[in-house]
């Protein structure tokens, strides 16, 4: 809002001066939500009262008299006025020489669409220690460069700072409060920088930003805005580093339509609803920032829009859980404020808690996931929000007190939804947006949400029984969607809080769906509901125990996967069903029991077993044997309680594989050459587990062979030998016989 000015020109500025007072610095930082107060611009600075100035080259600063060359060591100086005027103040434009404007106070009578202080194609201007206010635009830069704001207020009017198609300049120290619209807007510009700025108590933005790149934003406070502490939309390569953003009344930060920024060490909390909000941008980074009472949210239709660097981050406390391209594991959230997937298959999350953390998990292009045991309330946004995710099994989770919906999901489809519970969300506990289609959601209980249920437009094929829904603050349920079903198609529909027990039940909506087969939500059994099982195959634990009582039992009927496996009365006791004879896969085991007044209980456990566990099998000892000989045969022999094949290799190379179905797994390494084989046998079973074992076969020469050959070398030598003995013979009688003569 802008101020109006006091008659007497001293108790305004007093008054001005104590409001000054209470500004925070750029360079404070916010620390348990107390401002550290800072040095301010001398209000009792005794300023010259003066006309407008307007300068349109560089000539004007010396034909008016301005002291100063217009050099970087000596620039023109203006200084030490008071303007006010509900025309544009000071309007210097078209200039190159350097010059500095500072100490001066600029105002209007009234608030005013004029500007205060233009620069239009400005080189080297620097506005310093000047308070403004009462105008459209305290200060505005309008295709300017390499200019400098320092120590400024600007206070009162529309926008603070303004900044449009400029580039190198830089905004420090400054502050902006209480301006109808926002502290700090900078358009089409790049290359700029604000540092230890304060963008406190503006009525919309703290910081706007729109169509820029390579801005850099350091140490800056963005508090109490009207919507955003920042808003950048269509930037590129800026940097938002060690800000405090707190007690917006909207989004912290908020990207639009951007990519390659980096926020890093920012302190973000007490925002209403997103600490950052990531809407429809690419290749970001995000890494050890600070939200507390608000969470990251991020929104686009493409797989790229979810993708970032995302790291290091805590929420309330807790990491931030950004579940990135995984692939069968399961996840403890329990250390975690929040939890986001993106682009992840086969991974089960549970035991989370999460509070304030805007939505406390948050999904996108994932698919074949599990969502157990979470409990999720008190977000700005949704308990779960479901983006682009398909195959989801969403079970046995709290989400309450959410500010827009328990569990929101958009173009999201074929998932399992079943024993949750959804109460006191604002807008609605269940939400199926435009484009979810075939979903079964059953066993669930919504009561005391603004809507129960709620199925908009272009939601089709999507199946909901056995939920117990009601008393909501406005309607059950309400179907805008193509052909939803609300009702089993053989006799169970759901339980309604305002069901007369006369009839089908319509469903409010545009779609004019009915449940056919409606139970009425009164006294029904006490059934218990048994965590769900995840067991290893050839598990010990042999069955789900219901703990169940009704004064009037009647009968009880389990299924299993849909199919009717248990029927018989009920006397009123606990209800045991085996699981023994399971083999790898995912089980739903429903049990119905009901009392002899038709009243009944539903309750389902999900049972997955899997097999974690490698095939055996012994190590055969070494062979060795001689090239010829039969009989030599290696045999292992082998366990595994879902077997699937083996394979055999010599040296590396395949020689069997076949289908594994006994025991004993034998191969005969007959007819081998003399030397030495590797063989490896591998066993795989029906989860992919696998063993490997390798013997080595020593394949010898035959002993004839080898007799003989020793036979023709001794001959051989024998030869020589002799041969030798009788040379020398005759060579001593040779020698003899000529010592006679």
């Amino acid at each position: 809002m802008g101020m109006v000015l006091l008659k007497h020109e001293y108790s305004y500025f007093v008054f001005l001066g104590i409001l000054i007072l209470l500004l925070p610095i750029g360079s404070s930082r916010i620390d348990n939500h107390t401002y550290i107060q800072s040095t301010n611009p001398d209000i009792s600075l005794s300023y010259n009262p003066h006309e407008p100035i307007e300068i349109t080259c560089n000539q004007d600063f010396e034909v008016q008299g301005w002291p100063g060359n217009g050099s970087l060591d000596k620039p023109y100086l203006i200084e030490n006025l008071s303007i006010i005027t509900t025309d544009w103040c000071i309007r210097i434009q078209d200039t190159t020489n350097h010059f500095i404007l500072r100490n001066c106070f600029i105002s209007s009578t009234n608030p005013t669409p004029t500007i205060g202080i233009l620069l239009q194609n400005v080189t080297h201007g620097s506005i310093q220690n000047c308070i403004l206010e009462a105008h459209q635009n305290g200060l505005h830069l309008d295709t300017s460069s390499e200019c400098t704001v320092i120590n400024n207020t600007a206070i009162g009017g529309y926008k603070g700072f303004y900044l449009d198609q400029s580039y190198d300049c830089n905004l420090t120290l400054n502050r902006a409060t209480l301006n109808w619209e926002h502290g700090f807007s900078i358009r089409r510009s790049n290359s700029c920088s604000l540092i230890d700025n304060v963008g406190w108590d503006n009525s919309i933005f703290g910081f706007n930003m729109e169509t820029i790149h390579d801005i850099l934003m350091v140490n800056n406070i963005a508090t109490d805005n009207g919507k955003y502490g920042f808003y950048l939309k269509e930037a590129a390569n800026c940097e938002c580093i060690n800000n405090t953003i707190a007690r917006n009344s909207q989004h912290g930060i908020y990207l639009a339509d951007s990519n390659q920024c980096t926020f890093t060490g920012n302190s973000i909390f007490d925002n209403s609803l997103a600490g950052i909000y990531l809407y429809y941008t690419l290749n970001c980074i995000v890494t050890r920032n600070t939200l507390n009472q608000n969470g990251l949210l991020m929104m686009g239709y493409s797989r790229l829009h979810w993708v970032h660097n995302i790291s290091n981050n805590s929420v309330n406390g807790k990491s931030l859980g950004y579940l990135l391209e995984l692939t069968d594991i399961s996840i403890d959230c329990a250390n975690y404020g929040q939890v986001i997937i993106v682009d992840c298959q086969d991974v089960n999350v549970s035991r989370g808690v999460f509070h304030n953390a805007t939505c406390g998990l948050l999904s996108g292009f994932s698919q074949n996931c599990r969502v157990m045991d979470i409990t999720s309330t008190s977000n700005s946004f949704w308990g779960f929000g479901l983006f682009y995710t398909h195959r989801f099994i969403i079970s046995n989770n709290t989400v309450n007190n959410n500010l827009q919906h328990g569990i929101h999901l958009q173009y999201s489809h074929d998932c399992t939804i079943f024993n949750n519970t959804l109460s006191s969300n604002t807008e609605a506990g269940f939400h199926l947006s435009p484009v979810s289609n075939r979903n079964n959601i059953t066993c669930n209980i919504a009561n005391n949400n603004g809507v129960g249920f709620l199925l908009s437009e272009k939601s089709e094929s999507n199946t909901l029984y056995l939920n117990r829904i009601g008393p909501n603050n406005s309607q059950n349920a309400v179907d805008d969607g193509d052909i939803n079903i609300w009702d089993d198609g053989v006799a169970w529909g759901n339980y309604w809080s305002d069901y007369d027990g006369q009839g089908i039940y319509n469903i409010s909506g545009e779609s004019n769906s009915v449940d056919r087969y409606p139970l009425s939500l009164g006294e029904i059994p006490r059934l218990s509901h048994p965590v769900d099982l995840e067991c290893e195959l050839g598990f010990q634990k042999d069955s789900i125990l219901w703990q169940a009582f009704d004064s009037d039992p009647s009968e009880v009927s389990v299924y299993m996967n849909g199919s009717l496996i248990i029927t018989k009365q009920w006397n009123g006791s606990d209800i045991d069903v085996n699981l023994q004879g399971l083999h790898v896969g995912f089980y739903v085991y429903k049990i119905r029991v009901e009392d002899a007044a038709g009243n009944s209980a539903i309750d389902i456990v999900g049972v997955t077993v899997v097999d974690t566990t490698a095939p055996t099998m012994n190590s055969p000892p070494d062979i060795e044997y001689e090239a010829g000989s039969i009989g030599n045969t290696i045999t292992w022999n082998t366990f595994d309680l879902a077997p699937s094949f083996f394979e055999i290799y010599r040296d590396g190379i395949l020689i069997k594989q076949q289908q594994w179905n006994s025991t004993v797994i034998s191969i005969v390494v007959d007819s081998l050459s003399a030397g030495t084989y590797s063989y490896s046998l591998t066993l795989y079973d029906e989860s992919g587990n696998s063993i490997s074992d390798e013997v080595q076969v020593i394949v010898t020469v035959r002993t004839t062979e080898t007799s003989t050959a020793t036979t023709y070398d001794t001959l051989y030598l024998s030869i020589i030998l002799a041969s030798g003995i009788v040379g020398v013979i005759i060579v001593l009688i040779v020698v003899r016989f000529k010592g006679k003569i």
